[in-house]
């Protein structure tokens, strides 16, 4: 069993490098997590806890530009706690996670996440 979701891209704000001031980084990740929580919340009960996930992430940002990899994984920390509230586990089960450039996409910057059961 495999489900996508669509998430906003990461406000810079939750990047690892920011050097923002600490309640302005609080209220981003508040938000970033209600708002994936919310996005989420129908597929509640899909998986249970004993199923080992995997996570296949796609980065579509709306310039060209070099960027770490790395760092935007750190940034959908709070996206992530906010999927993984809604569903009902716990984000200790993920085994395996992938991430890549997917494009650009002046519109609709995003990142699009698959999360589904390992098989064996």
């Amino acid at each position: 069993m495999v489900i996508r979701i669509i998430l906003p891209y990461p406000d810079k704000k939750l990047s690892p490098n920011s050097r923002g001031h600490f309640y302005k980084n609080a209220a981003a990740k508040a938000t970033a997590r209600q708002s994936a929580y919310y996005l989420c919340i129908n597929y509640k009960n899909t998986f249970n806890a004993t199923n080992r996930l995997f996570l296949d992430i796609k980065v579509y940002k709306k310039e060209k530009s070099h960027y770490d990899l790395d760092n935007t994984l750190a940034s959908c920390k709070a996206l992530f706690d906010g999927v993984f509230d809604a569903l009902g586990v716990n984000d200790n089960q993920v085994d395996k996670i992938t991430i890549a450039r997917a494009g650009v996409d002046k519109i609709k910057p995003r990142i699009e996440l698959e999360i589904g059961v390992i098989n064996g």
